[in-house]
């Protein structure tokens, strides 16, 4: 930045887009950095590494380079061997713990969310408080100098109540589909990571007072083998084992797929930093029953792409899925309103919006110059 051609861009990430735990911030960096290279840039990408994942290897032309483990890997960047390039920017894409990487690099700071203190606990265990204090008290502090990015206004006004000064958001995005309305099937989807936080537990509580023609496939990777069985433990008790499937971890074309196939989407989560699930369901016509919770409510529209409920109101879900299913004038409009919703935010449009707020916190952090500096003066 401040007027110097970068041609090389480093993202630190605690995974990256091939690790099997990979959810939406790893999906954003993903498409970001591979538009990167068809423009031109050299791309590093800086993360853990997970069982019997290579320590080096490249992908869509990006280098990714592994270290250490999920806990260590964000001490370790700071010994990482590789070049450090005059014309590098460093992109930080923080998870409750900073990266105490190259202090001399030009860096922006991205930031998804704040993971609540039970989360963590659930997560981390006892260095959950850890976590915690880095992520409330340390990094405001650390980064206060730092130009920051953040991917919703729910997380924007969190930032700000912890100390951040003038966090810029940038847009998420998805894959672009044709309108699959004409696939429905009398299926209700509940897309994962089975997490705790993500109450798969209340959504198939909910779904009990569904009618027995209809069936809830669950998918995504199982935090543990206790919680995924845990699960299917309570579906049994409910007598919804029969009507409940669960098909573990599956590829990007079979999720797409079964959003295709599937009536509606329904979400319970505490809080998420954006909703990148939801607006892959939306993509693909299915409106989205959820909680009213940060993150959701900002990828949701309220009655215009979906039912968001009050918080932790069961019996609400329940109601708002059967709604649904009654009311076919009211689904109708949903659904419609959720593909477009959607497809107006394609990766390409993201893709453009991240380069135009980077030129804005570059020319916020400029602020003697007269002239907008050009993306091209300042990512080429």
């Amino acid at each position: 930045m401040n007027g110097r051609k970068v041609t090389h861009i480093t993202f630190y990430n605690w995974r990256d887009i091939l690790n099997p735990y990979a959810g939406g911030a790893e999906k954003y960096i993903y498409e970001m950095a591979r538009r990167l290279v068809r423009d031109g840039y050299h791309v590093t990408w800086i993360s853990s590494r997970a069982k019997n994942q290579p320590k080096r290897t490249t992908f869509k032309g990006i280098n990714i380079i592994r270290i250490g483990n999920i806990f260590t890997v964000f001490l370790l960047s700071l010994f990482t061997s590789r070049k450090i390039h005059k014309n590098e920017s460093v992109i930080d894409s923080v998870n409750a713990i900073p990266f105490f990487d190259n202090p001399l690099a030009m860096k922006v700071v991205l930031i998804y969310h704040f993971v609540p203190f039970q989360v963590l606990k659930d997560k981390l265990g006892y260095l959950a408080p850890v976590a915690f204090f880095f992520q409330n008290v340390f990094n405001p502090i650390f980064y206060r100098s730092k130009k920051v990015l953040t991917i919703s206004d729910s997380t924007k006004n969190d930032m700000i109540s912890y100390g951040y000064k003038d966090p810029v958001v940038v847009t998420l995005g998805t894959d672009e589909f044709d309108n699959s309305l004409e696939r429905k099937k009398k299926i209700i989807v509940a897309p994962g990571p089975l997490r705790p936080w993500k109450n798969h537990d209340q959504i198939i509580e909910a779904f009990s007072a569904v009618p027995v023609d209809y069936k809830l496939v669950i998918f995504g990777k199982p935090e543990t083998l206790k919680y995924e069985l845990y699960l299917k433990q309570l579906a049994s008790d409910f007598g919804l084992s029969d009507r409940i499937i669960f098909l573990g971890q599956i590829s990007e074309e079979k999720k797409f797929d079964t959003y295709r196939e599937s009536k509606f989407a329904v979400f319970a989560s505490d809080k998420e930093g954006w909703g990148l699930s939801c607006i892959e369901a939306q993509g693909l016509s299915c409106p989205v029953v959820a909680y009213d919770v940060p993150g959701i409510r900002d990828s949701v529209r309220q009655n215009e792409t979906g039912l968001l409920i009050e918080y932790l109101d069961i019996k609400g879900l329940s109601k708002a899925m059967l709604k649904l299913i009654g009311d076919n004038s009211l689904y109708q409009k949903l659904s419609t309103g959720a593909y477009n919703w959607a497809r107006s935010m394609g990766w390409d449009a993201c893709y453009t919006d991240f380069l135009d707020k980077m030129n804005l916190i570059e020319k916020k952090s400029n602020p003697a110059s007269k002239e907008p500096v050009p993306v091209v003066s300042m990512l080429k």
